[in-house]
C-alpha cells in the first residue's frame, strides 16, 4: 500500500491551553524522544517541574536493532559475524553489531557515530567492512573523524572498544569509501578525494606504530579518479579501480600496486568493454579477477567484468538487466561458482541472490527478494559454515530491511531477522497523556504490524504495556500530535492507512482495550491528518494537510455521540496548508498553516466554530523564522516556535515568538543557537509556573541531540536545562511536554537525604506554594510561608528499611520522618503538605499492634529531633488532613514552628515520654533521684529498685500534669543501708503503653562486683551485645573459648559502673557453643553462648 509523505518538516501537535501554574501540589514534566537509549529505540523521560533532574527510561524494546542496513559484508570472528549497521538517512543508527548464527541473534555492541565524529549532512557513512587482523577488526568512516573528511578506527570484539586512530586530510587523502586490505601485517586502502591532484590517494597504515603513509597520488589525466573499491591482494600485488576516467571517458580504469616497491601501474580502462564505475571490488578466481560495474553495458545495468591480469585483459562476461539480475557488490565464491547480491531485478524486482558460473559463463538468479522476505539486496555475501549470508536494504515484516541465510547447495532462502523487529513498538511519537495514574502514547514503528503501536507505561510499577498495534487498513500514525483524552476514551488520527489511504480518525477505549476506525479520511472532504484533535463542548475539531477543493487541506468536526463527521472549511491555496491542531482563545480556534507560494514563511489565522469564520490573521516575516508549529495561550498572548533549517553554529536555528491577538503583533523572544539552547524546535511548547518549556531537536552539547530549554518572559531569559546526548535519548520532534503529579521520593534507605536545593523565602515568594524535592523533581514536601520571610529553608528526609520502626514504648511508627529547617521560625501559621509512599502506610498497616488500618486513622507528630533514624524527643500529635496524592498520600498541616515530623496511629496522643535526664545523687537521708522528661499529658513516674539490677520492685510513685513537665521533678529514697542500689523509672503517659528509663547505680558503701552477661542469647550475626553491670568503672580482661576449651578471641574492655552495654566484634567465630570467661574478685566466671 501507498503511503503518502509530507515533503516539509510537519508540526503535528495538539495546540492546546495549559494551566500555567498549580495552586499547590508538586508536578513534574514527562515527555518523550523519538531517538536515543542503547538501541535508539526512544525513550520515555521525566524531569524537575523546572526542566532539570532528567530521567531516562527505555521500557521500548528492539528485538533486532537498526534500519535499513548499508554496504556492508559480516565480518567473521570466532564463529559470530561482525558489521556497521547504518542507516544512511539517520546517522545515529551507525553502531557496530555482533550477529550469532547459533542463536539467530544480532546485538547492538557499540554506538559509533559519536566515538567517530560522524557527519550527519553527508549520507554516505553506511558503506562500512571490516577487516581482521591480530584479533581485531578495522575498517574506515568516509565522513567521520575531526574534519569530517574521514578516520581509520580499530573495533576489539574481546572488549567492543572502538578507537579512533586516523583523521583523514585534504593533503593525504581523504573520503575513504570502501574497506581495508591486509598485507604483510599493515593496512592498505583508498581515498576517494584529495592528495596532489584531488583525485584520491592510496595509502598504508601500519597498527603497530599508527603510522599512515600516503603511497599514491592519483592523477584524472592519467589514471581517471575517486577510486571507489576495496583493494583485491593476488600475487603479491593490490588491484583497484578508479570510478570515473579521464575526460569524459565512462568508468576508470584497473590499476595495480606494489607495496614491496611502492610501484604503481594503470592495467586497462573500463571504457573499453563499455563500463562504468568499479563500486565495490574485484574477486579473485582461477588467477583471474571478477567483478561488476554499476552501469554501462547492453542494458546500462552494469557488467560483470573478468580481468586477466597477466595479459591485462579487460573481458565483458555478462550484461546486467533487471530482467536478470543487476547488481554492484563483490562476489563471494562457493564450489567454484560465484555469487552476489543485488538490489533490484529479479522476478519480483526487488533484487536477488544470483550465481556465476565462470567456466560456462552463465549467470543464474537463485532467489527472488520480494517485499515480504527481503527487499534490495546491499553490500555483499560472506561465506559462513557453506551458507552466504547478507542484508537487504527494505523489505521484510517492517520493511527496514532483513537479514538472510542462502544455501548454495540446496539453493534454499531464509529470511533470519528481520531489521527494526520490535514487539513493543519504537519511535514513540505524539503527545504523552497522563491518565489514571498511567501515561498512554503511540508509536509509529514496531509492534506487530511494524506500523507501530498504542502503550500505556506505569511510573509507579515501571510497567509497559502494548495495548494497540497499529496496521495498514486500521490506520498508520507515521508522525502524528498523538491522541486526545474525551469521555474517558482517546481519541487521535492516523496521517496513512486507513480504506483510502489518507488516513483515519480512531477512538480508543483504555478500560476494554477496544480500537475503532471512526473515520477514513478522503481527499475530497481532506486527506491525511497529522494535528493532534481539540476538544469543544461535545465535539472534537481538526485539520488536515492535504485534500479539499484547492489540495490545501481542512478544518473538520467530529462529533463522537453521533458519530458524525464534517468538513467546516476547505483552506484555499492562498493560504497553504494546516500542519498542526487548534487551540481555543478568545471564542476562536487559532492554528498556523505552511508554505504556499506567496506567503512561504508560514501564517496564524483565527477560525470561528460558530460563524465558521475564518480570518488570516499574521503573515510570517523573514526575521519570524519559518513553519510555525503548536501554540499555547499565555498571558494573553499566543506562543510558538518556528525552526530555520539550519545547523550552523552562530547562525539562527529557530525562534521562539509570542503573537498578541489583539494587537496582531509578533514578536521574537529568543532566537535558538545549536551551540547554547539548541536547533529546530519543533515541539509546541507547554508551561509551567508562567515559563515556557520546550524541546529541539539538534544541538546543545551534541549536536544530534537537542535539547530541552526554558525561557522566563520576565527576564527575557532562555536556557537549556537538559542536553539530550543519545543514551538519555535524543531528537524529541513532534511532541509536547506533559506535566503531571510528581512521584513521592523513594529516598535513600538508611540516609537523612536533602531535597535538591535550599529556597530562600523573602517578599518575592512568601505567598507562593514552595515545592521540595529530590533531585528528579520527586515531591518530599511543599510550603505556603502565608507571608512569612522565613529565610532559608531546607529540607532533609529518612526512609526506613527491615522491621517496621516502634519507639521505646513499643509503638510502631512509619518508615518516613521529614526535617524541615528555616532560618527564620514564623510568627504566624505556615501551611506544611508531606508527601508519603502508599507502601510505607501499607507497611505499617501490616504491622502487629500499629494501631494503623488506613490512612484516615495515620496522624502527624511534630518533633524537636534533627533529622535521625529514629525518634528521640517527645513527638506531639498535631492536626491534619490527609488525602490520595495519586498513588500516594499527602498531609496537609497548619505549624508555628519547624522541626521534625513522624506519622504514626492516630490513637496516640503523642509519642513516647521522652527522658531527657535521669541522674541519682547519695544524700546522708537518702538517695536523691532527680529527672525531667518531656510528656504531651498527664503522667505518672513509678520509682522501681533493685539490690543486684535484675528484678525491680515499685518505691514510689509521681503523678505529674502536662504543665509540670516544664520542670524537674525529685525522688528520695530514705534507705541509707551500706549497700549498692539500682533505680529505673516506669513511665506511663495517659492513652499510651508504658516505658522503662535507663538504670541509674547509687554505691552507699558496698561491695565490689562485676556481673557479665551476653543478651540476646543466641547471637545472631558478626555482633555480641554485653551486657555490663559493675560497683565502679574497670577494665576487665575477657576470652572467649570454643568448646574443646581453646582460647579463640581475647580482648580488655572498659566497663562503667552501674549497668551498660559493651559490643563484641565476633564475625570471626563460625557457628557453634562458645563460653567467654572473665575475673571477678578471685574466682573466673563461665558465660555461655551460642552463634547461629
Amino acid at each position: 500500500m501507498r503511503k503518502h509523505y509530507a515533503t516539509l518538516l510537519l508540526f503535528p501537535f495538539l495546540i492546546c491551553f495549559l494551566s500555567d501554574t498549580h495552586a499547590q501540589g508538586i508536578y513534574q514534566f514527562w515527555g518523550i524522544t523519538d531517538f536515543g537509549g542503547f538501541n535508539e529505540q526512544g525513550t520515555i523521560f521525566s524531569t524537575r517541574f523546572d526542566g532539570t533532574g532528567h530521567r531516562a527510561r527505555e521500557p521500548f524494546q528492539m528485538i533486532t536493532p537498526g534500519e535499513h542496513p548499508g554496504n556492508n559484508s559480516p565480518a567473521v570472528y570466532n564463529n559470530k559475524m561482525y558489521g556497521v549497521m547504518a542507516d544512511p538517512k539517520v546517522q545515529s543508527y551507525s553502531f557496530i553489531y555482533e550477529y550469532n548464527p547459533a542463536t539467530n541473534q544480532l546485538l547492538r555492541k557499540i554506538n559509533i557515530a559519536e566515538i567517530l565524529n560522524f557527519d550527519a549532512l553527508h549520507d554516505n557513512d553506511a558503506g562500512f567492512t571490516f577487516v581482521l587482523l591480530n584479533n581485531k577488526f578495522y575498517g574506515v568512516a568516509e565522513f567521520g573523524g575531526s574534519n569530517h573528511e574521514g578516520c581509520l578506527f580499530e573495533y576489539n570484539p574481546a572488549n567492543h572498544q572502538v578507537k579512533k586512530l586516523y583523521d583523514f586530510t585534504y593533503a593525504t587523502g581523504r573520503f575513504p569509501r570502501c574497506g581495508l586490505t591486509v598485507y604483510n601485517n599493515k593496512l592498505y586502502g583508498l581515498a576517494t578525494g584529495g592528495g596532489n591532484f584531488n583525485a584520491g590517494t592510496l595509502f598504508e597504515f601500519d597498527p603497530a606504530t599508527n603510522t599512515y603513509s600516503k603511497k599514491f597520488d592519483f592523477n584524472e589525466a592519467l589514471h581517471g579518479k575517486w577510486p571507489r573499491t576495496t583493494l583485491a591482494l593476488y600475487n603479491g600485488k593490490l588491484f583497484g579501480a578508479t570510478s570515473i576516467g579521464t575526460g569524459a571517458t565512462l568508468g576508470g580504469c584497473i590499476f595495480w600496486f606494489d607495496p614491496a616497491n611502492s610501484t604503481f601501474s594503470k592495467r586497462v580502462d573500463l571504457s573499453s568493454i563499455g563500463a562504468g564505475a568499479i563500486y565495490h571490488g574485484m574477486t579473485v578466481f582461477n588467477n583471474k579477477l571478477y567483478g561488476l560495474t554499476v552501469i554501462g553495458g547492453t542494458y546500462n545495468k552494469g557488467i560483470l567484468f573478468e580481468f586477466d591480469h597477466t595479459t591485462s585483459t579487460l573481458t565483458k562476461k555478462i550484461d546486467m538487466s533487471e530482467a536478470g539480475s543487476s547488481g554492484s557488490g563483490t562476489l563471494a565464491i562457493w564450489n567454484n561458482k560465484l555469487y552476489g547480491n543485488s538490489f533490484s531485478g529479479g522476478a519480483n524486482g526487488r533484487g536477488a541472490v544470483y550465481e556465476y558460473d565462470p567456466a560456462a559463463n552463465i549467470l543464474t538468479p537463485r532467489a527472488a527478494f520480494n517485499d515480504l522476505n527481503g527487499a534490495g539486496g546491499t553490500g555483499y555475501l560472506t561465506l559462513y559454515n557453506n551458507r552466504l549470508y547478507g542484508f537487504t536494504i527494505n523489505g521484510g515484516i517492517y520493511n527496514t530491511g532483513v537479514l538472510f541465510e542462502f544455501n548454495p547447495a540446496s539453493n534454499s532462502y531464509v529470511k533470519k531477522l528481520d531489521i527494526g523487529s520490535s514487539t513493543t513498538g519504537y519511535q514513540p511519537t505524539g503527545h504523552l497523556n497522563y491518565y489514571q495514574r498511567k501515561f498512554y502514547g503511540t508509536t509509529c514503528k514496531g509492534g506487530q504490524y511494524g506500523s507501530g503501536v498504542i502503550y500505556s507505561y506505569d511510573p509507579y510499577t515501571q510497567q509497559y504495556t502494548v495495548l494497540h498495534n497499529f496496521n495498514a487498513p486500521e490506520g498508520e500514525p507515521f508522525i502524528h500530535g498523538g491522541m486526545v483524552l474525551y469521555n474517558n476514551k482517546f481519541y487521535g488520527v492516523t496521517m496513512n492507512g486507513g480504506t483510502n489511504n489518507f488516513g483515519v480518525l480512531y477512538e480508543f477505549d483504555p478500560a476494554t482495550k477496544a480500537y475503532t476506525v471512526k473515520v477514513n479520511f478522503s481527499f475530497p472532504t481532506g486527506a491525511s491528518p497529522c494535528g493532534r484533535l481539540s476538544v469543544l463542548g461535545s465535539k472534537l475539531y481538526g485539520t488536515t494537510l492535504s485534500g479539499g477543493t484547492w489540495n490545501k487541506g481542512t478544518i473538520f468536526e467530529f462529533e463522537p455521540a453521533t458519530n458524525s463527521y464534517t468538513p467546516r472549511f476547505y483552506f484555499p491555496a492562498a493560504y497553504g496548508s494546516p500542519r498542526a491542531g487548534m487551540t481555543l482563545y478568545g471564542g476562536k480556534f487559532w492554528g498556523t498553516g505552511n508554505f504556499e507560494e506567496t506567503y512561504e514563511r508560514g501564517f496564524i489565522f483565527s477560525w470561528i466554530p460558530g460563524t465558521n469564520a475564518i480570518t488570516r490573521e499574521y503573515d510570517l516575516k523573514n526575521t519570524d523564522g519559518k513553519e510555525p508549529g503548536g501554540l499555547v495561550v499565555l498571558n494573553n498572548e499566543l506562543w510558538g516556535l518556528t525552526y530555520d533549517n539550519n545547523l550552523l553554529p552562530g547562525e539562527i536555528n529557530g525562534h521562539l515568538f509570542s503573537f498578541d491577538p489583539a494587537t496582531k503583533i509578533m514578536t521574537t523572544r529568543h532566537e535558538f543557537d545549536i551551540q547554547t539552547t539548541g536547533a529546530l524546535p519543533l515541539s509546541t511548547p507547554a508551561i509551567m509556573n508562567g515559563k515556557i518549556y520546550g524541546l529541539t531537536v539538534n544541538g546543545g552539547s551534541y549536536q544530534y541531540g537537542g535539547t530541552l530549554f526554558e525561557y522566563d518572559p520576565a527576564n527575557n531569559k532562555t536556557t537549556a536545562k537538559v542536553n539530550f546526548t543519545g543514551l538519555n535519548g535524543r531528537q524529541p520532534r513532534y511532541t509536547q511536554l506533559t506535566t503531571a503529579p510528581a512521584l513521592v521520593s523513594p529516598g535513600h534507605a538508611g540516609v537523612c537525604w536533602n531535597a535538591s536545593e535550599v529556597i530562600t523565602v523573602n517578599n518575592t515568594n512568601n505567598s507562593q506554594w514552595i515545592p521540595f524535592t529530590d533531585s528528579e523533581g520527586q515531591a518530599i514536601a511543599e510550603i505556603n510561608p502565608n507571608g512569612n520571610n522565613l529565610g532559608n529553608i531546607s529540607v532533609r528526609f529518612y526512609t526506613h528499611s527491615g522491621d517496621t520502626r516502634k519507639d521505646p514504648a513499643g509503638r510502631a511508627y512509619l518508615d518516613r520522618n521529614i526535617t524541615i529547617t528555616v532560618t527564620n521560625q514564623p510568627t504566624s501559621p505556615v501551611t506544611v503538605r508531606l508527601y508519603i509512599l502508599k507502601s510505607e502506610l501499607d507497611k505499617l498497616i501490616t504491622t502487629p499492634g500499629s494501631g494503623v488500618n488506613g490512612l484516615t486513622n495515620l496522624s502527624v507528630f511534630k518533633s524537636g529531633d534533627a533529622c535521625t533514624n529514629a525518634i528521640i524527643q517527645n513527638a506531639e500529635k498535631i492536626s491534619s488532613t490527609s488525602s490520595n496524592w495519586e498513588n500516594d498520600y499527602v498531609f496537609t498541616t497548619t505549624v508555628n514552628s519547624f522541626s521534625t515530623f513522624y506519622f504514626a496511629s492516630s490513637s496516640f496522643a503523642a509519642l513516647p515520654i521522652n527522658l531527657e535526664t535521669f541522674t541519682g545523687t547519695v544524700k546522708p537521708n537518702g538517695n536523691l533521684l532527680t529527672w525531667k522528661a518531656s510528656c504531651t499529658g498527664a503522667s505518672t513516674f513509678t520509682i522501681e529498685r533493685s539490690t543486684d539490677g535484675l528484678p525491680f520492685t515499685p518505691i514510689g510513685t509521681v503523678q505529674a500534669a502536662q504543665q509540670d513537665c516544664n520542670h524537674p521533678f525529685q525522688f528520695t529514697d530514705p534507705d541509707i543501708s551500706p549497700a549498692t542500689f539500682y533505680y529505673r523509672l516506669k513511665m506511663e503517659e495517659q492513652g499510651s503503653p508504658a516505658s522503662y528509663s535507663k538504670i541509674v547505680m547509687l554505691n552507699r558503701g558496698g561491695a565490689k562486683f562485676l556481673q557479665l552477661a551476653i543478651a540476646p542469647n543466641p547471637v545472631s550475626g558478626n555482633t555480641a551485645t554485653l551486657r555490663t553491670n559493675a560497683s565502679s568503672s574497670q577494665q576487665v580482661l575477657i576470652s572467649i573459648h570454643d568448646v574443646a576449651g581453646r582460647k579463640v578471641w581475647q580482648q580488655t574492655i572498659q566497663v562503667q559502673a552501674g549497668a551498660g552495654t559493651v559490643p563484641l566484634s565476633i564475625g570471626h567465630l563460625g557457628t557453634g557453643l562458645y563460653i567467654l570467661q572473665y575475673q571477678e574478685g578471685e574466682k573466673m566466671v563461665p558465660v555461655r553462648f551460642v552463634k547461629r
